[in-house]
């Protein structure tokens, strides 16, 4: 396995501590992939969406308990930074759903749509 881009890691490789530091990273990698046309880009960009959503109405206190939407917003988040880092680096703990999901949008075989569903599939 080659090793991991200075650029990438540099965006995956710090946990999340607030929703904030969630779309910074998510904002980054979108950029990321779509710079190399990097399929992976098409669920981080719709999770990004959601994620800056969240973000929005946790800071307007929008929800009955925010704080515990953020956490809930951040404990997501950090399954797909770690699972991505697990992925680039060949190390730690990857769920197989993840593993099948960045291969196979990763390759660009599939349909758009179905590199999304592998995505949202995966962090279920």
């Amino acid at each position: 396995m080659e090793p991991m881009d200075s650029a990438l890691h540099a965006l995956i490789a710090t946990p999340y501590q607030s929703m904030a530091d969630v779309v910074t990273s998510l904002t980054g990698l979108e950029a990321y992939f779509l710079a190399r046309r990097d399929r992976r880009a098409v669920f981080v960009s719709a999770y990004n969406q959601v994620s800056k959503a969240i973000g929005e109405n946790v800071a307007a206190k929008r929800f009955h308990d925010s704080a515990w939407v953020e956490r809930y917003g951040m404990t997501f988040a950090e399954l797909y930074r770690q699972a991505l880092l697990a992925f680039e680096t060949g190390s730690g703990t990857l769920p197989s759903a993840w593993k099948i999901s960045f291969t196979e949008s990763r390759a660009g075989r599939l349909l758009i749509i179905q590199d999304l569903i592998l995505g949202i599939h995966a962090h279920t």
